[in-house]
């Protein structure tokens, strides 16, 4: 079945490209965001090259984007990044009369917060984090983030828990376990945040973004925080892991396609947006890297039965979402030295 699909993504030459087939696109994207694949025939298809780097957080796209001479033309940045980006002016705006497949955006992810009218980002994929653990090795799983810091409850999962390497992510864990808000402004809270999370790092084997699901698979650790996609992953390799949503609520998280103002192939790049938002192609990356689409032409009976009942699409409702906004400065200052401070 996905043989099929992956040869007749090869074979699609519907779209109608004004780019020099000299031209080569750089991407900056999360690991694992799109399928190779999805690219080579990008490329067969159009003649544009595509180069491809990764980051593991949102300050980390930042920083390497910053200076408006990067030399990247597409990015993925998370919802409350795109604010951050905009603010700075790093973004272009988009030409929507090149994206004729924007149509297939779900309702769900239009006109978003940090994107009216999707002036500068196409949503394309979304994720929670929640806390993914082995069902064999742990025998009383936390139900809630509250849980996360009980002693008592760390004490026989010592040096086989992680949390996620990305200081948002974690700070918000232990604010919804206190009852404040992720998205807080005030010193005071953080550091009533920072309480919780310098008790629980003891207990703590790593900070982990970009392989916990690894850890997960193979044994290595037992509980942690993760991204619903990344869990997905680990839960097709082995069955044994589990993943929930604590009951406070969880960041839930939008991944954006955004081209990069300081991009001197805009119009390549548009191409490859437009490419990416048609439903055979999106169907392709979220099958095979596991975080579910923005895409509403997706038809439910093709996407893999094993991610259906997975982590990925695991939906929590409304009211306990959690979308990070972008919280200035001074307090995007604080919890990055919230972080580094744990970390060191």
């Amino acid at each position: 079945m996905r043989l099929s699909r992956l040869l007749a993504i090869f074979c699609l030459a519907t779209a109608s490209v004004t780019a020099a087939p000299a031209q080569t696109l750089k991407l900056l994207v999360w690991e694992e965001y799109l399928d190779p694949s999805v690219l080579k025939a990008f490329t067969k298809e159009t003649g544009i090259k595509v180069v491809e780097d990764n980051f593991d957080d949102n300050e980390g796209l930042m920083a390497k984007t910053g200076t408006g001479k990067s030399g990247y033309d597409i990015v993925s940045p998370s919802d409350y990044a795109v604010q951050i980006m905009v603010r700075r002016k790093l973004l272009a705006e988009l030409d929507h009369a090149a994206l004729k497949n924007l149509k297939n955006l779900s309702p769900d992810f239009t006109d978003l917060y940090y994107n009216r009218g999707q002036k500068f980002a196409v949503p394309y994929t979304w994720g929670t984090s929640g806390l993914a653990y082995n069902k064999k090795k742990v025998k009383n799983p936390p139900a809630s983030w509250a849980d996360m810091f009980e002693v008592e409850k760390l004490q026989p999962l010592k040096g086989r828990i992680s949390m996620l390497d990305d200081a948002r992510e974690v700070a918000a864990t232990a604010l919804l376990a206190l009852g404040l808000d992720p998205n807080t402004g005030k010193p005071g809270d953080l550091e009533k945040a920072a309480v919780l999370l310098r008790r629980q790092k003891p207990f703590l084997a790593k900070y982990d973004s970009a392989s916990a699901e690894d850890s997960l698979a193979s044994g290595e650790t037992w509980l942690a925080q993760g991204f619903s996609g990344d869990i997905a992953t680990a839960q097709a390799e082995n069955p044994d892991i589990a993943y929930i949503l604590p009951k406070e609520g969880v960041s839930f998280f939008v991944d954006n396609l955004c081209i990069l103002q300081e991009s001197k192939n805009k119009a390549a790049a548009h191409v490859l947006l437009d490419y990416l938002m048609r439903p055979e192609v999106a169907l392709v990356s979220m099958n095979a890297m596991k975080f579910a689409s923005t895409n509403k032409a997706i038809k439910a009976e093709e996407i893999d039965e094993s991610l259906r009942s997975s982590a990925a699409l695991m939906l929590p409702a409304r009211e306990k979402r959690v979308l990070f906004m972008d919280p200035g400065q001074e307090m995007g200052d604080a919890f990055e030295a919230l972080f580094n401070d744990l970390k060191n």
